[in-house]
C-alpha cells in the first residue's frame, strides 16, 4: 500500500515507469501535506498574545 511507503520509497515509485502512483496519489499527499502545514501554522497562533480575535 503507498501510505506504508517511506518517502523515498513513494519517490523512487513516482520517478519508476509504472503508471501508478499516478498525479491523483501526488495531489493527495500534497493536499495532505497542506493540511498538516496548516495545522501547524494553527497550533502556533491559537492561544498567543495578539490573537485573541481570531480564536473563534
Amino acid at each position: 500500500m503507498l501510505a506504508d511507503l517511506t518517502v523515498k520509497d513513494f519517490l523512487d515509485k513516482v520517478a519508476c515507469s509504472d503508471p501508478v502512483p499516478g498525479g491523483g496519489s501526488i495531489a493527495a499527499l500534497d493536499g495532505a501535506l497542506a493540511s498538516a502545514l496548516s495545522t501547524m501554522v494553527a497550533r502556533f497562533t491559537v492561544g498567543k498574545k495578539g490573537y485573541e480575535a481570531s480564536e473563534e
